[in-house]
């Protein structure tokens, strides 16, 4: 009975590949990264921090991304993102930083769910965990900087490049990645203008 359940387990662990399991390994994830970075996402900030905070507080009071006399516009889709935030929650670092740490869940939920789709649970959820528990991730997640959202989009544009590429997969379904690869790659773009010499 022992040998059939452990049997069962491990037919679960490495056989399951469906939503279901996507979800899962993806929810595992993204849990993982809200309970590893609570105690650390209210922190002292940091230089580059305070460029996106002032220009969000600069896009609430003006319609642009003004900082003194100037506009701080590389990354503006983030700078959006933390304004949106402030609209919502006030205007503090914690909100300020909450739009990373969404992106890195964002992230880590969808390379559990890939990985998943191609190899299995066990390797969903041990990709996502790895990534989660991750120096860098965690730093990252709880900085007010669009690195974890630049991380996402070229993840999104890396998978569905892959996905478009398998000889076996429908015209209709091809031409739907290429959009959403294309379209990830705009935002990608947007956030770091070096991203377009990557895609070249």
């Amino acid at each position: 009975m022992n040998d059939q359940h452990s049997g069962y387990v491990h037919a679960v662990l490495t056989g399951q590949r469906g939503i279901w399991a996507m979800g899962l390994a993806a929810v595992i994830g993204a849990v993982l990264v809200v309970l590893v970075t609570r105690d650390m996402i209210d922190h002292v900030p940091l230089y580059d921090e305070l460029l996106h905070v002032l220009a969000a507080q600069g896009l609430l009071e003006s319609g642009a991304p003004v900082i003194g006399t100037g506009e701080y516009r590389r990354g503006e889709l983030f700078t959006r993102a933390v304004a949106f935030s402030f609209e919502r929650m006030g205007v503090d670092l914690v909100a300020a930083r909450l739009p990373a740490l969404l992106a890195t869940a964002a992230l880590v939920a969808l390379i559990g769910a890939w990985v998943t789709r191609r190899a299995g649970l066990l390797a969903g959820i041990a990709a996502a965990c790895v990534l989660a528990l991750a120096p860098l991730t965690i730093q990252l997640a709880v900085i007010a900087r669009f690195y974890t959202l630049h991380a996402l989009a070229a993840t999104v544009l890396l998978i569905c490049a892959y996905e478009a590429s398998i000889p076996a997969r429908k015209l209709s379904a091809r031409i739907g990645l290429g959009v959403l690869a294309l379209t990830a790659l705009v935002v990608a773009w947007r956030l770091q203008p070096s991203t377009i010499i990557a895609a070249g």
